[in-house]
């Protein structure tokens, strides 16, 4: 099929709640589809009836093919908590998300294959996805306008992302 450059689809919905002229609370619900993300491909090998990698043309080691067969998925729960005082201001928010793709990119712009054949042993959690992020922040003016400010951040570990890759030997390492 021809190139074609990749896309996202985004949507946002959420809301915000003043309890009172100090006191807020927001929630979000964001949702994002990258579609027709760039895949490199190895065309120069295929399987044996035994499983072995085997080089389709033996004058090159690869054969790379650039191919829009990428998606990226990424929804997300995203809410704060806010005081908002004369000189104090503290609030705190919270993110829940999940990112699943069949890239090993970060980002539209595509990425390797794993396995070539099958593209399916790519799909799982994104490099980057981090299931849950705690940021807390707090401003104070003090007199004569010095301000005093802080962040905290709190994230769980990156996902673990098992490829499922078959061993290849030696000659096509690079795939």
């Amino acid at each position: 099929s021809d190139f074609h450059l990749p896309y996202t689809v985004e949507a946002t919905i959420g809301f915000t709640h003043d309890f009172t002229n100090k006191i807020a609370i927001r929630a979000d619900y964001v949702y994002s589809h990258g579609y027709d993300v760039v895949l490199q491909r190895n065309l120069n090998i295929t399987q044996d009836a035994n499983g072995n990698w085997v080089t389709i043309d033996p004058r090159f080691t690869a054969i790379n093919m650039y191919q829009n067969l990428g998606w990226i998925k990424y929804n997300a729960m995203v809410s704060r908590i806010e005081y908002r005082g004369t000189k104090l201001r503290v609030g705190t928010s919270y993110t829940l998300a999940k990112g699943t793709s069949n890239s090993t990119a970060t980002s539209v712009g595509g990425g390797a294959a794993t396995n070539p054949l099958n593209l399916s042993i790519d799909e799982g959690p994104t490099n980057e996805d981090r299931r849950h992020v705690l940021v807390s922040d707090f401003s104070y003016i003090f007199p004569l306008d010095f301000q005093l400010a802080g962040i905290a951040r709190y994230q769980s570990a990156l996902s673990y992302r098992d490829r499922k890759s078959t061993r290849l030997n030696s000659s096509h390492a690079n795939i």
